[in-house]
């Protein structure tokens, strides 16, 4: 996300504990026959199986508006691309879904929201389209809800506070410092923030700022220059979006502490260039919703990763932080850097998990994430239990997607879903194909002018390179 926090918030509370897709109506909807005369057979048709398939898995991008290209919600948009629905879902590309179970990763459940096609869906989109896509009879039978996390019911709704236009092909992070109203104590169990130009904003991170230190930074252009991070004494981070994000929203009896008087940063990255139409962001927004009494368990948002060579010590000390790779020169002095025409490089990290604080004595995860940029193609989490050196893998995102990341949330109550104690350590391993076969690095090579793969460092820039994991946890002390 351009923003390596866990080199400045290790060494302090757990990490640095930083606080860190689909209904349509009756009415031109995948069930609503278009105009003309309705096709009458037995065959599979749209508004007999297709319809409620599309409505419930695909039509939450797919919609008028919608971050997607093109509508599916009727009969008539969707019979076009009845053959390009099909050769994407078998290829495994849509729905978006990272996340995947293969032969060195099985999560320990299942992740909510999984809008990918089950094999029986598959067959009736393939029986659809041998038939020739027909539209079939009415339905009467109501249409099931598209399988989303949107936020409807938020309790503060904040915008930039000024128009930005960042022409020219540099990335820029600008810190805008808003003003809350929070007179007391607030407690957010729900962050959706939503970009105002998603050709050129790249992530935004959401921080609390408990002294409102940010006002003072932020002057009277009401934003100031961040690369690096808020440059702040005290933060809190409370939020994230990144190119297919959704919505955080906290398991039941969870939610994030927002002291009161504070304010809010909001850090966005900005990576303009030449293909974009336009450099002019006036809407990027955020919307909370507060829990409606204290939660049993307070929850945290963590950024881990993104060490070098030398956050050795802020990993746990020796034998942790960035482990030597085959292409490193000296194995003695590991370096993040993806060589070019490397089509299988890997980069990976250790990380132990340190002394509980704020009187937790463990950490529940109940959402995790996987971040990369352009070169990446694969993330795998582990986590090695330090009692009895049990390895569970968290995560796993092996066709790596720029334009689709998000959290994933374990299907599963708090009591279950895995634990991260002291002791524990955190495995990262991030693969990268620095190739011309990799049609990301062909994007990055032409926004910047080459024309043949060069060497990617570790950065904050969109064409530098991470390896980081995000980790929604609670906290958990004795008695609870």
């Amino acid at each position: 996300m351009g923003h390596p926090l866990s080199r400045t918030t290790l060494s302090t509370g757990l990490f640095a504990l930083a606080a860190l897709t689909f209904g349509c109506g009756s009415d031109g909807s995948p069930g609503a026959s278009d105009s003309g005369q309705e096709q009458q057979t037995d065959a599979v048709s749209w508004n007999g199986q297709i319809a409620p398939i599309i409505s419930k898995k695909c039509t939450g991008c797919h919609h008028t508006g919608g971050i997607a290209p093109m509508s599916l919600e009727t009969y008539a948009s969707a019979k076009v691309y009845a053959g390009t629905m099909l050769a994407e879902v078998q290829a495994g590309l849509m729905p978006p879904w990272g996340a995947r179970n293969t032969d060195e990763c099985t999560p320990p459940f299942a992740f909510k929201d999984n809008p990918r096609l089950t094999d029986d869906e598959v067959a009736l989109l393939q029986a659809w389209v041998d038939a020739g896509a027909p539209q079939g009879s009415r339905s009467s039978k109501p249409l099931p809800k598209p399988i989303t996390n949107e936020i409807t019911d938020a309790d503060l709704h904040l915008t930039i506070p000024t128009t930005i236009d960042v022409a020219g092909t540099d990335d820029r992070m600008l810190c805008f410092s808003l003003d809350p109203g929070i007179e007391e104590e607030k407690w957010i169990n729900a962050v959706q923030v939503t970009p105002g130009n998603a050709e050129i904003v790249h992530h935004v991170l959401l921080f609390a700022d408990p002294d409102g230190q940010s006002q003072a930074l932020a002057n009277e252009q009401n934003y100031y220059d961040c690369f690096g991070g808020p440059q702040l004494e005290k933060v809190v981070l409370l939020g994230a979006w990144a190119p297919g994000g959704v919505p955080m929203v906290t398991p039941p009896d969870v939610a994030l502490d927002l002291s009161a008087h504070s304010r809010l940063v909001m850090q966005v990255h900005y990576h303009p260039h030449a293909a974009v139409k336009s450099t002019v962001d006036s809407g990027t927004s955020v919307d909370l919703r507060f829990s409606s009494d204290i939660p049993k368990y307070p929850g945290r948002l963590e950024l881990i990763g993104n060490l070098s060579q030398g956050d050795m010590k802020v990993a746990g000390g020796k034998g942790y932080g960035l482990m030597s790779d085959p292409d490193d020169t000296d194995p003695t002095k590991p370096e993040f850097v993806v060589p070019p025409n490397a089509a299988a490089h890997t980069e990976s990290m250790r990380v132990l998990i340190p002394p509980a604080a704020n009187g937790a004595t463990e950490y529940r995860v109940w959402g995790v994430a996987t971040h990369m940029h352009y070169v990446g193609t694969d993330m795998k989490i582990d986590l090695i239990h330090g009692d009895d050196g049990s390895d569970d893998c968290l995560l796993q995102t092996p066709q790596w997607d720029f334009n689709w990341q998000r959290v994933y949330y374990y299907d599963a109550a708090l009591d279950s879903v895995p634990v991260m104690k002291p002791g524990d350590v955190l495995n990262f391993r991030c693969t990268y194909d620095n190739t011309m076969d990799n049609p990301f690095v062909r994007e990055a090579l032409a926004q910047q002018g080459y024309e043949s793969p060069v060497e990617v460092p570790l950065g904050e820039t969109t064409l530098d390179e991470m390896c980081l994991g995000a980790f929604g946890i609670a906290m958990v002390g004795k008695g609870q």
